[in-house]
């Protein structure tokens, strides 16, 4: 037998119930408690059974708890497959010894998270990919998982979202489908065949006019309550650089010395804000919980009567703060430690753009008429 139960009978709580653990035997024993709790006299430690004194649910209890963990450990012996803690609890404790073999998507993206150490930005990625696949089917396994599936679940993201987002998605999807593979929960990968749309990644910002266009929109308030309240939310990302996320969580941020003092939420980096003018303006109200999908829907509408021609999301308030900000003069180190990031790198992204800027203005003296006159013999 890989293990042994043990009575903690010199632990009780103040009904006299010691807890009752399973003791694997490895060369670091692992102990795993089985949620059942009795007093001594129901134990018997020496023969590992339940004395006569033991009550029918207390039995109960215990007879399915050692039918699993006997399943769990003739199955991986089958597999040929290492001891796991956590497919361990799920199988014996959980009564779910089908993830043994064949585990729970979102189990699956629980384990690929903790063991993978993806870091806590990315993890909240992997967390809402998860809850959104739940809500879609929250039994679904991993050998359930097909090709049909992945591009009905691909269309699903590129229906409520942008290409490079659905695209990103799948990709962290495939990730953990790679890492069942790895885990010999299935031996190909069912989303190899499916095509996932490529892009440049090109940065969309709004330049000064386009800005301007759309705060003048704002100002005259001839759009619908809502959408005025949604450009409210996507100018203040414009003037400030701020993620949909932190202002959501506006009120939780500290407004002092016309600067904004706050945590962000995706990266956990302490930053400080400066408010301009045109920021402070919008700050009258409290800002609403949207949701990105909502936002970005009702800026398309938004967008679409006026000249703009571009595919504007929220996002794009942050591109747009950190192009204008670098093209009126702000030092690179000053950007970056506004748009809270990690290191000068992330925003260099940023300066190619104003350098393109550049080349497009020069580009001007093309347009001018020189006569050439021939040169006298």
């Amino acid at each position: 037998m890989n293990y042994r139960f043990h009575l903690r009978s010199n632990r009780t709580n103040k009904k006299g119930l010691a807890n009752l653990s399973i003791i694997i035997r490895a060369e670091n024993p692992i102990w795993i408690g089985t949620g059942i709790s009795m007093p001594a006299i129901y134990w018997n430690q020496e023969e590992q059974e339940l004395t006569r004194f033991a009550d029918p649910v207390t039995r109960i209890k215990f007879t399915e708890v050692r039918y699993n963990a006997d399943r769990y450990f003739q199955l991986i012996a089958f597999e040929n497959r290492p001891f796991n803690a956590q497919d361990f609890l799920t199988a014996v404790i959980k009564s779910d010894i089908d993830a043994v073999n064949n585990p729970l998507l979102s189990a699956l993206f629980d384990r690929y998270i903790n063991e993978k150490n993806v870091g806590y930005a990315r993890s909240q990625h992997y967390i809402t990919i998860k809850k959104e696949l739940q809500k879609l089917n929250r039994d679904l396994r991993v050998k359930q998982i097909t090709f049909d599936w992945g591009n009905k679940i691909y269309k699903y993201y590129l229906d409520k979202s942008a290409d490079n987002t659905a695209t990103g998605k799948m990709k962290m999807i495939k990730a953990v489908i790679h890492y069942a593979m790895d885990l010999g929960y299935i031996k190909e990968d069912p989303l190899r065949p499916v095509k996932l749309k490529s892009f440049e990644g090109k940065i969309v910002f709004l330049n000064l006019q386009e800005l301007q266009e759309l705060q003048e929109l704002y100002d005259v308030a001839t759009l619908p309550d809502h959408q005025n309240n949604v450009l409210r939310h996507f100018l203040f990302s414009c003037y400030t650089g701020l993620r949909r996320s932190d202002i959501r969580n506006f009120k939780d941020h500290v407004v002092q010395n016309n600067c904004l003092y706050l945590t962000t939420l995706k990266t956990k980096e302490h930053i400080i804000i400066p408010l301009s003018d045109p920021a402070k303006k919008l700050m009258d109200k409290p800002f609403n919980n949207f949701t990105g999908e909502y936002i970005n829907r009702e800026l398309q509408k938004i967008i679409a009567n006026t000249g703009i021609k571009k595919n504007v999301t929220m996002h794009v308030g942050r591109h747009t703060f950190a192009t204008i900000s670098l093209r009126l003069g702000m030092q690179l180190k000053v950007l970056s430690k506004i748009l809270g990031h990690s290191n000068v790198k992330q925003t260099e992204k940023y300066v190619h753009l104003v350098e393109d800027h550049l080349q497009e203005q020069m580009n001007v003296w093309n347009n001018l008429k020189v006569v050439h006159r021939a040169a006298a013999v």
